[in-house]
């Protein structure tokens, strides 16, 4: 006789390995041993014959008939296509589809079940629609025998939670499958983004981020928060995350969001946008939820790929390229010449190709033609 304790506790068992995967298969064990079997499989099929989308064991079953199972038996399991006519929450067994005669010959029962000294079983259908069958199996040898009606009526008992544990389970799968992979395609970004926690902790940062971070120039992560070595850039940063924090924003207030900071390297500054993400009322109940979300502009970065661009437009050399983006930037021949630690001719030489390659006739005229032609692209 089953005591009720030990239903509760295969019960709660049941949902804490929907949560935590790597509890089943002692659950699955747990079933068994309540409902009179050797062990549990729990598994899913697209359709009847296919190999499953997801299958765990209990701990007793051998490893190698649960490889022989999902490389082979599996599409000619008799047991599919019984569990594709029942109903969700329905039990059931061997006898109600199979003799034992037709047992001896078949390869599922005679050649695979036999050689782990299993025959029969007791089954509860978990999920039953179009591209999805689910169920549970409780496995028993030959010396067990079918299930009895006390057996049924403890798996019917346990079928309604296994249902539930398995839904839950495979959602939890399916938004953790989604949520990596997003996150693989935000760190294959060239664009820097770092999410924050209402409590400005850095939360995640995404490749070119955390490129950018470990830097230091300008920016770093310290003590777990996203700091800028611009004392100004640094208390902007922080002014702008408290007002988009604020628990009841004024309605129609417009933030700006704009952080610029300077890096000591000289290099152009950083440009941090700052944006509050949907739902940032909630994130005070969960202080560790995503809540902000910041995106890095590098101007360097940015002008790399137009710089391509320009150079493949107008066949320009990489000194070309250069002097080019240095006029559009307001330098003069002589500043750049003492940039590069080079002759005054040299620059002259590299415009003078350059308006050749471009039909222009002066700096003047250049400057307009490149400045409209980086303006059409994106």
């Amino acid at each position: 006789m089953v005591r009720e304790n030990e239903v509760l506790d295969v019960v709660e068992g049941i949902y804490a390995a929907a949560l935590d995967g790597e509890r089943w298969p002692g659950v699955l064990t747990a079933v068994a041993d309540i409902v009179g079997g050797v062990d549990t499989t729990l598994e899913v099929h697209s359709v009847v014959g296919a190999p499953p989308l997801f299958f765990v064991a209990g701990d007793r079953l051998p490893p190698l008939g649960i490889d022989d199972y999902l490389s082979h038996y599996a599409p000619i399991c008799p047991r599919i296509p019984y569990l594709a006519s029942q109903s969700p929450g329905s039990v059931g067994c061997d006898y109600e589809f199979i003799s034992e005669q037709e047992m001896d010959r078949d390869a599922f029962y005679a050649d695979f079940l036999g050689s782990d000294d299993l025959r029969y079983f007791s089954s509860g259908s978990l999920i039953n629609k179009p591209g999805m069958l689910g169920g549970a199996y409780v496995h028993r040898s030959r010396r067990q025998g079918h299930p009895d009606a006390a057996d049924l009526t403890v798996m019917t008992r346990l079928v309604p939670h296994l249902a539930q544990g398995l839904n839950l389970h495979l959602h939890l799968k399916t938004q953790s499958s989604r949520e990596t992979r997003f996150l693989s395609l935000v760190d294959h970004l060239p664009q820097a983004i770092v999410t924050l926690d209402a409590r400005g902790g850095v939360q995640f940062a995404n490749d070119a981020a955390a490129a950018i971070l470990r830097k230091g120039d300008g920016l770093m992560q310290r003590d777990g928060r996203l700091h800028a070595t611009d004392v100004v850039a640094n208390a902007d940063m922080a002014a702008i995350l408290t007002e988009l924090f604020r628990r009841e924003p004024d309605a129609g207030r417009m933030i700006d969001n704009l952080v610029v900071t300077r890096r000591p390297s000289g290099l152009p500054a950083y440009v941090l946008a700052l944006h509050r993400l949907s739902g940032v009322h909630a994130v005070y109940d969960d202080p560790v939820a995503p809540a902000a979300a910041v995106f890095i502009y590098d101007p360097e970065l940015a002008a790399r790929p137009r710089a391509s661009a320009m150079a493949k437009a107008f066949s320009l050399t990489h000194r070309e390229t250069e002097l080019a983006f240095a006029l559009l930037h307001g330098r003069t021949l002589h500043q750049q010449a003492a940039a590069r630690d080079v002759k005054i001719s040299t620059e002259r030489s590299h415009l003078k190709s350059l308006m050749r390659k471009t039909d222009t006739h002066s700096q003047a005229d250049l400057v307009r033609l490149l400045t409209s032609f980086l303006a059409a692209i994106p």
